[in-house]
């Protein structure tokens, strides 16, 4: 079967994923009109069926029928954009933790295929990453004043990012001060997990 050893699109997804209605939309579609097939994996079953050729790079499924292992062309990430997607935790010398997930996250990245989004973009997308360039000065220190003011135009388009975890500061405590005590200060914020 010339299927057999065709490459494939890993769609990397969430266990026992429900909401799947556009990703399927982008299955059928990749199928119907390009003939590439999609996998569908968790980082769990990635870190079980997925091997990596540590000479050349492949990244390969294994379907575990007995038929050939197909390579994975592209990494699509549709997962791993949160903590909770890592729940056996990141500590793989720990005897309560196994790692798979980050081992799985390792593996897909030291791998030649295409990701989708890369893993600069994907940080770049965390909420955690984006409060902390938020932060005043941060932006400051990768556009030094003597490029002109860089920093100053990019901060025009940021919104107000603040925490409420172990790292909170000053102006972290301002917003929620704000959201509490001023008339309509809870109308200007919005509560985000990550």
């Amino acid at each position: 079967d010339s299927d057999a050893t065709q490459p494939v699109l890993l769609f990397v997804v969430q266990p026992n994923e429900t909401n799947t209605v556009d990703q399927r939309l982008l299955e059928f579609a990749l199928w119907n009109n390009h003939e590439i097939p999609v996998v569908r994996m968790s980082l769990a079953e990635i870190h079980d069926k997925v091997t990596l050729d540590e000479t050349t790079g492949r990244l390969t499924f294994d379907h575990g029928s007995g038929s050939a292992k197909q390579e994975v062309a592209v990494v699509y990430f549709r997962a791993g954009y949160a903590p909770t997607d890592y729940p056996s935790g990141y500590d793989t010398t720990n005897a309560n933790s196994s790692g798979v997930e980050w081992l799985a996250r390792q593996r897909l990245e030291r791998g030649s295929a295409t990701k989708c989004p890369s893993l600069g973009y994907h940080l770049a997308g965390a909420k955690k990453v984006q409060q902390e360039l938020a932060r005043a000065g941060v932006v400051e220190r990768f556009f030094p004043a003597a490029d002109g003011d860089e920093a100053a135009e990019m901060r025009t388009a940021f919104a107000g990012l603040y925490s409420l975890g172990d790292d909170v500061n000053e102006e972290d405590l301002r917003a929620v001060k704000e959201v509490l005590f001023q008339e309509g200060g809870e109308g200007r914020y919005v509560l985000k997990p990550q």
